[in-house]
């Protein structure tokens, strides 16, 4: 997040009294988080800041448009008993090369009210469709472990999405910051961290599920954030992820080939990585070795 530097009169000092206050009503934010008081009457400051600039008035600036037949992706990691249940996991033999088939659409896309885990932009219970631009970024952050088998599910926007943009850098006027008291770069760099940064407990998701079910009663269609783990990737968080919104075009399955969080991505023949992108690892023979051993698997009941 930047921030103009703009002339001050005492300058060094005036900016150092806007970044405190900056912190000082982040922390409170969060301090009152803990403490289970953060109230809906309009009175919270920094919940008041996300009002004034991510949904009022000034909030273009945050505004990005997912354009209509972007393509987006989800991945889940498929445990071995699930290749044993009728969740559309296949793999077929297209002229003596192998392809594959994840989970259906069903079990691709978010779970239904009240079946979902908490994560981090929704409470237990409440179902949002987690997404990334890009197989690599959506493979990675589920976090599977070497040999571990991944659906990567692809979807299709319908029409264009107006999301919240936490995912890259915006400008704020020297002169907004006087005027709220704040610097406001720098309070919105801590909020954009808290959707970025991995955490050690789920409870560390709660400023972030409140700031986003704050957004989300605007009708916003969700919000984009940067990805920790795949600096090239971006990530959404859909709230109205209905198939006249997204439509699903299809899964494939991929492995997690190394601790470089390289995926073999059966159905392209290639090598995924999220710092880059090659051939150079895949091995042809390899793959069709895995994929009979999916095969024998799904079949042998």
């Amino acid at each position: 997040m930047t921030q103009n530097s703009g002339k001050y009169k005492n300058s060094d000092v005036e900016a150092y009294v806007l970044m405190n206050n900056a912190y000082y009503h982040y922390n409170q934010f969060i301090k009152a988080i803990r403490s289970n008081s953060v109230s809906n009457d309009g009175k919270n400051e920094l919940l008041n800041i996300i009002d004034k600039y991510v949904s009022g008035d000034e909030s273009q600036r945050f505004i990005k448009t997912i354009r209509s037949r972007k393509k987006l992706y989800r991945a889940r990691i498929i445990n071995p008993d699930q290749l044993k249940r009728n969740l559309g996991i296949d793999v077929f033999d297209v002229g003596g090369d192998y392809q594959t088939r994840g989970f259906d659409e069903g079990n691709s896309r978010e779970a239904p009210l009240g079946m979902s885990r908490e994560g981090r932009n929704n409470i237990t219970g409440v179902s949002y469709l987690y997404l990334a631009d890009n197989i690599s970024t959506a493979s990675v952050e589920i976090k599977p472990v070497c040999g571990q088998l991944v659906s990567v599910a692809e979807f299709e926007t319908s029409k264009p999405l107006r999301v919240v943009d936490f995912s890259t850098d915006v400008m704020f006027d020297v002169e907004e910051s006087r005027e709220d008291n704040i610097a406001l770069g720098t309070l919105f760099t801590l909020i954009m961290s808290r959707f970025f940064l991995p955490v050690s407990d789920t409870s560390e998701y709660l400023a972030t599920q409140i700031i986003t079910d704050h957004i989300r009663k605007t009708g916003i269609d969700g919000i984009a954030y940067k990805s920790f783990y795949d600096m090239k990737g971006t990530n959404y968080t859909i709230f109205n992820s209905n198939r006249d919104s997204i439509h699903y075009r299809g899964s494939r399955i991929l492995m997690h080939k190394s601790v470089n969080n390289a995926f073999v991505d059966f159905n392209d023949g290639r090598i995924l990585n999220t710092k880059s992108m090659n051939n150079k690892q895949y091995d042809k023979a390899e793959k069709n070795k895995i994929c009979s051993n999916i095969s024998r698997q799904l079949i042998d009941e």
